[in-house]
């Protein structure tokens, strides 16, 4: 492969000559690429041209026995982290781990984890300046269904589960002023920001992933022994919901891992304010008892399928170790559930955001900082919590769902209650279980010859 030319389609619009001189430029005397400038098929949308120009320029492809192309957008630009060497090895990595995609840089990431010193599995992206298509890709782009509200990166995404960034950046997109495709991308300085921004993003679950041994075998904490554990739990939002008081009872009726404790917390203040001052009279309650640990658990609550005292206490145990400030029984994705989840343990989130409150294992170490805030009643109680710290993290499987009860949002008329309540949980759910199957494939720490013997054993 050092020897032979990347065969590199670029997709540029007839009528923009200032995009295509600047990009025969980025590829003046590298020699390593065979560039073939393809006239972009112009649409009404942008996005649908686009879409159409590569399906046109894979369908060529897909006659050839090239094993990857690169596509290219005419505002590809090269970082200083590129070199020959570099891409030549990523690829190798990536056809390594039967890759999808491998793409230069992002201008925006979801959640993701390191594969190598050079290359990140990713969950999913924006930005398709610089993408190395595979060949066992090539059929799933020519059948895939593309509506006008669609855009090549999203399809992307969604169409595969082996997406794979070279990170530092060796692309990112130049600014022109305006776009083609994306209109917001018009705004001078957006384009730098974003790619600025992911950049800083991606560190930023690096460095995450360092400080809580991502890599690391934790599995002591599953070796122990917990029969003599109680859980001190405490039932709150029972103010709003009395009518479910027998039914939360039942839920916990058989679990004799739970100490349970019912709270009827009646105050003349608004909803959101009478439910913060319950979470905080509940925390002193913890503290007079002197809990390590309490869970907090609304009268929604219902425990899933995958419920196990064997698999809910050594996560405490776990998370605890990891330093969780809360550890979460499930999450919905109404109103901004996570962007990044990042594995962290065979049964373990770390997450950036939450806002749901009904199971939360909150620890000792962060009951002083609850009692200290002072909650903006504008603020859901779910997303305020979830801003009080960065250590927070969720159990997964999820062990506990939201029960439905009848209101009024328009959300809950327009799906049904039973119909919302599986929606709000299933996407998140959805997403954990993509990004822990890759993990669990494709994670640090996997050598080459690891990865060799799962291909042969998938076989």
């Amino acid at each position: 492969m050092q020897d032979q030319k990347i065969v590199t389609y670029v997709v540029n619009l007839r009528n923009r000559v200032d995009r295509r001189a600047h990009i025969l430029n980025e590829f003046n005397k590298r020699g390593e690429f065979a560039v073939e400038i393809v006239p972009a098929i112009e649409q009404k949308l942008g996005s649908v041209g686009l879409w159409m120009t590569i399906r046109y320029i894979v369908e060529n492809a897909a006659k050839t026995d090239a094993e990857y192309i690169l596509i290219c957008e005419d505002d590809h630009q090269f970082t200083g982290e590129y070199s020959r060497s570099l891409l030549l090895k990523c690829i190798s990595e990536a056809k390594l781990r039967d890759a999808d995609i491998l793409l230069g840089g992002v201008s925006s990431v979801h959640s993701l984890f390191k594969t190598s010193d050079s290359l990140l599995w990713i969950e999913g992206y924006t930005g398709n300046q610089f993408v190395i298509v595979f060949k066992q890709f090539f059929e799933t782009i020519l059948t895939a269904n593309f509506e006008i509200f669609d855009s090549a990166d999203y399809k992307f995404s969604a169409l595969s589960q082996r997406l794979f960034l070279i990170y530092p950046f060796i692309s990112i997109q130049r600014e022109f002023g305006y776009s083609d495709v994306t209109a917001l991308n018009g705004e001078i300085g957006r384009v730098d920001r974003l790619f600025a921004n992911a950049s800083r993003s991606i560190q930023y679950l690096i460095d995450g992933a360092n400080f809580y041994g991502f890599n690391q075998d934790r599995n002591g904490s599953r070796q122990q022994t917990f029969a003599d554990v109680v859980l001190p739990t405490y039932i709150v939002n029972l103010f709003r919901h009395e009518r479910s008081l027998s039914r939360i009872r039942a839920q916990f009726a058989a679990k004799k891992e739970f100490n349970v404790i019912y709270s009827r917390q009646k105050t003349p203040c608004p909803e959101a304010d009478t439910a913060w001052f319950e979470i905080k009279e509940t925390i002193l309650t913890g503290i007079r008892n002197d809990d390590d640990f309490l869970i907090l658990c609304d009268a929604r609550h219902v425990f899933s399928e995958s419920y196990s005292p064997h698999i809910l206490i050594p996560n405490i145990v776990e998370a605890h170790q990891q330093g969780a400030d809360i550890l979460l029984g499930g999450t919905e994705r109404i109103g901004g559930g996570f962007a990044h989840a990042l594995p962290i343990g065979n049964n373990l989130f770390w997450i950036n955001h939450f806002n749901t409150m009904q199971f939360l294992i909150i620890y000792r170490k962060f009951f002083q900082r609850i009692l200290d805030a002072q909650y903006d009643s504008a603020t859901g109680l779910g997303d305020f919590l979830s801003g009080l710290t960065s250590n927070k993290m969720l159990v997964y499987p999820y062990i506990s769902n939201m029960d439905s009860f009848p209101n009024s949002s328009s959300v809950s008329e327009s799906l049904g209650e039973e119909k919302m309540v599986l929606w709000m949980f299933e996407d998140p759910s959805n997403r954990l279980h993509k990004i822990h199957h890759a993990y669990m494939r494709y994670g640090t720490g996997i050598t080459h010859q690891s990865v060799r013997e799962e291909k042969i054993r998938h076989r």
